[in-house]
């Protein structure tokens, strides 16, 4: 209950906003996120906004899931950290219209290049492809534009030709836009992505299989993704059953539907670790 004592509201943001996406330990990242998610006194001089600064840690370690269910305990808030929380975790769980009804909002309180990017690419998912196109366009002549958000916009349009995965750092916007259009990273960038990017993209109904499993991997192997997910997957690639030799087989050379046989051969107790292991492969 006394979780922050002796710690500064300043100090403990600092502390949060410090986090990395990543640990070292998954041991170490599961502590995290369970401080973060704990019940307790806020530190002292904590405005109304620190509960969801706490939402907006656990959204940067990926722990999105947790990152709800906070949420929900929390009073509305009109500060900024408390709108873009709402946003991301909006477009992170597949509210898309909700996700576009915030950025409205935010762009209302405190207009800003990322709300306008996000309402230029919210056109897009509402078919207003001309209105979308310019809003880009306008952007960038301003210096404000997104090459990679602007390109999955027109992948809804039909045009891919336009998508550059290395051309920007992807975030929630990028996610909604990019499972709209079913067009999801090649498995270098998924690998490179967020925790919670990752987990998103595993979770969307469109893409295919191949890489919603590399997506999946990673997100499990960051501690993003619960490994039941992973397993569930693998179960759908596990259409011939192959390799049950797997795990004696080259790592290198296993394609999706040999990750899902390894994980046959290994699950009769369901262990986190072996899956884990797997997701290594």
């Amino acid at each position: 209950a006394e979780m922050w004592a002796g710690t500064s509201a300043d100090g403990a943001i600092a502390l949060m906003e410090a986090l990395p996406a990543r640990f070292g330990s998954l041991a170490v990242r599961d502590l995290v996120e369970r401080l973060l998610v704990t019940t307790a006194i806020p530190p002292e001089g904590a405005g109304p906004d620190f509960g969801y600064r706490r939402v907006a840690a656990l959204i940067g370690i990926g722990a999105v899931e947790p990152a709800v269910e906070l949420r929900g305990d929390l009073p509305f808030s009109e500060e900024d950290v408390a709108l873009w929380v709402e946003n991301d975790l909006a477009f992170l769980t597949g509210r898309t219209e909700a996700g576009c009804d915030q950025a409205a909002a935010i762009q209302r309180a405190a207009p800003g290049m990322r709300p306008n990017q996000i309402l230029a690419a919210c056109h897009a998912l509402r078919g207003n492809h001309d209105v979308a196109d310019r809003a880009f366009r306008f952007l960038a002549e301003e210096g404000e534009g997104d090459p990679l958000l602007r390109g999955l916009a027109r992948a809804l349009d039909g045009d891919v030709s336009a998508i550059d995965w290395s051309a920007g750092r992807m975030a929630p916007i990028h996610v909604a836009v990019a499972n709209a259009s079913t067009q999801l990273p090649e498995a270098s960038i998924l690998r490179l992505a967020h925790p919670g990017v990752q987990r998103a993209f595993a979770m969307t109904e469109g893409g295919g299989l191949e890489d919603k499993l590399v997506a999946a991997e990673a997100a499990v192997a960051s501690g993003a993704l619960a490994p039941g997910v992973l397993a569930a997957l693998y179960d759908a690639a596990d259409t011939g059953g192959r390799l049950q030799d797997a795990a004696a087989a080259d790592p290198d050379m296993l394609t999706a539907l040999d990750r899902a046989a390894l994980y046959q051969a290994i699950s009769d107790a369901g262990s986190a670790i072996l899956i884990l292991q797997a997701a290594q492969t």
